[in-house]
């Protein structure tokens, strides 16, 4: 909703747009047991990578923010004890 509401107000080409979208670093790799959450991150960089590409000729940039793991207790629950130190965000 965003990304159609800021692209219809940049299209009339006297101004750039800019679309910074919210995913994960898991939008760019995988993870066991959580594949519903990556299925979702995956999409918003899909989908991202779609309107950067739909509106260049507009001047509408489209960007994804995808930062690394915090370590919270849904985060526990999913990566082993010990890994999330050796380099998945440590």
């Amino acid at each position: 909703m965003l990304t159609r509401s800021r692209e219809r107000h940049a299209r009339g080409g006297r101004t750039r747009g800019w679309v910074i979208n919210t995913a994960s670093m898991l939008g760019l790799i995988g993870l066991a047991n959580g594949p519903c959450y990556v299925l979702a991150k995956h999409a918003v960089v899909g989908v991202t990578r779609q309107v950067a590409i739909d509106y260049a000729k507009d001047r509408i940039h489209c960007n994804a923010l995808c930062p690394d793991l915090v370590k919270i207790a849904m985060i526990d629950s999913l990566i082993p004890t010990g890994e999330y130190e050796k380099g998945l965000g440590g």
